[in-house]
């Protein structure tokens, strides 16, 4: 059921069964109320409250809190879920397809970007990211894995995965790191060499 409050559209839903999972892989039971809460804060940018309530399952209610952001001029892309596979691999399109859509960022601003970036993902598990600068050229590690050479389109987002540096004072402070299904801003921990 759906109703306004103010300007924010308020979504509830019941009548779950237990057959699925939340965010994170975790249980719930048929009791699962969810509250969901659109919220565009101005022309670019959209807050998303998701609060899940179950008494059976959990010892109190809790909520994730997302944001999303408008990119103008660029192509959404396909969502396949096909036997809940959410790998690049069943995206459409080639990586080579990026480099259409790459812009040019000067040295001096990459330089800033190296380091490590923790923090956790929003059903509380750890996320770790490693930037590295090779040239002219950024690589991501997450959470330990091969690194990744990271496309920029734009000064401070960079795509696959998707990050978006942020800055405070003119340091940069954390990462917006997007993935298919949500973003978290991950602060620095430490600046790279």
């Amino acid at each position: 059921m759906g109703h306004w409050e103010g300007d924010t559209l308020v979504i509830v839903t019941t009548g779950y069964n237990d057959r699925t999972w939340l965010v994170g892989g975790l249980p719930h039971t048929e009791s699962l109320r969810t509250t969901e809460r659109f919220h565009r804060k101005d022309f670019g940018h959209l807050e998303i409250s998701e609060t899940f309530d179950d008494p059976k399952a959990f010892a109190r209610a809790w909520t994730v809190n997302v944001t999303g952001d408008l990119m103008a001029d660029s192509d959404l892309l396909e969502y396949v879920c096909n036997e809940s596979e959410r790998d690049s691999a069943h995206l459409v399109g080639k990586a080579s397809d990026l480099k259409s859509i790459a812009v040019e960022v000067a040295p001096e601003i990459l330089a800033k970007y190296p380091g490590v970036y923790a923090g956790t993902d929003l059903s509380g598990f750890p996320v770790r990211l490693e930037i590295f600068l090779s040239g002219r050229e950024l690589s991501v590690s997450v959470n330990g894995n091969a690194k990744r050479v990271l496309t920029p389109v734009s000064s401070t987002k960079f795509l696959l995965p998707q990050l978006e540096f942020l800055e405070e004072n003119g340091e940069v402070v954390a990462v917006q790191y997007s993935t298919l299904s949500a973003a978290v801003r991950v602060p620095r921990i430490r600046e790279g060499k």
